[in-house]
């Protein structure tokens, strides 16, 4: 009895699992720069996705990121500036930050976690 929960319940995980990606998909999905990153993305050639990333505006950076699994969050992140970094955490939702955060180097997450909060307090 208790395998028939654990497999009706591993079940319906993968089902909000899916729905869940499908209701994150990004608004801008006609846009041809975020075509180009998630392309990229897909192919594995990460430095031509962080320089259609920086393209955007922050709000398609954070759509994007969103969509998008935390492999590939993370190879993207590990390219990307800082400041950049530090401004879709401090503006994004809680899971992604925590995402980016992971991704880090310890070192680099310091500073990170430092000038999101920097950025946090500014805009309150």
């Amino acid at each position: 009895m208790t395998r028939i929960i654990k497999n009706m319940n591993r079940l319906m995980t993968l089902a909000f699992k899916a729905l869940e990606s499908q209701a994150r998909r990004t608004p801008e999905a006609g846009n041809p720069v975020v075509e180009a990153v998630t392309r990229a993305c897909r192919q594995g050639d990460f430095g031509s996705a962080r320089l259609n990333f920086l393209k955007l505006a922050q709000q398609s950076q954070i759509g994007v990121l969103q969509t998008m699994d935390e492999q590939a969050i993370r190879r993207l992140a590990l390219g990307l500036p800082d400041a950049t970094l530090a401004r879709l955490c401090a503006q994004g939702p809680a899971p992604l930050s925590e995402t980016i955060a992971r991704s880090l180097p310890e070192g680099r997450r310091r500073g990170v976690s430092l000038m999101s909060e920097r950025h946090r307090r500014h805009q309150a």
